[in-house]
């Protein structure tokens, strides 16, 4: 009896293992929530008018500028 429900556990598991899995390809697939998400929170500094060539440009400055405030603090809290 134990074994049996062992079993029947583990179908169940690998059951809706499996079904997120399905989910989560299928969004990944289609565009869904998730890819929506990343691209409106990397494009949510960037002018919306502006030519593809001109946003990568302006995240690549973006980027820059934030590595560069990381590696300020950074330095100016080693010296503290």
């Amino acid at each position: 009896m134990r074994m049996i429900f062992s079993v029947l556990g583990l179908l169940l598991t690998l059951a809706v293992v499996g079904w997120v899995v399905k989910q989560q390809l299928q969004s990944v697939k289609t565009g869904g929530p998730a890819s929506a998400m990343v691209a409106t929170g990397a494009a949510s500094n960037v002018s919306g008018s502006a030519s593809p060539g001109n946003q990568v440009q302006q995240v690549r400055s973006q980027v820059e500028q934030a590595l560069a405030q990381g590696a300020a603090a950074r330095a100016s809290a080693a010296q503290q």
